[in-house]
């Protein structure tokens, strides 16, 4: 069990996904992210905007945007942020 602070810009449908939606493990986990696809599946066709898309750290909860494939992630890894990641949660998240 972890905290999550949503920032402003934080959708209600991202609030949903992160809230509300279980991880469906995908089982081909990277040394860099895991994969959750079921926000993707379930939300097809509806916008994810990008809005809030700094550097990621370990830990933190990212939904894609439009401009890449709208999956929750979990990021094992920091990285660059490419403009392409929402962060939907203010903080390290575990």
């Amino acid at each position: 069990m972890f905290t999550v602070d949503t920032v402003s810009a934080a959708s209600d449908l991202e609030k949903e996904i992160i809230f509300h939606e279980p991880h469906y493990y995908r089982g081909d986990v990277s040394d860099y992210m895991i994969r959750s696809t079921q926000s993707r599946v379930k939300n097809r066709g509806l916008s994810f905007p990008a809005h809030h898309t700094p550097d990621i750290k370990r830990g933190d909860i990212i939904i894609e945007s439009d401009l890449s494939k709208k999956e929750r992630k979990l990021p094992l890894q920091a990285r660059r942020g490419k403009g392409e990641m929402n962060l939907p949660c203010t903080k390290d998240c575990f």
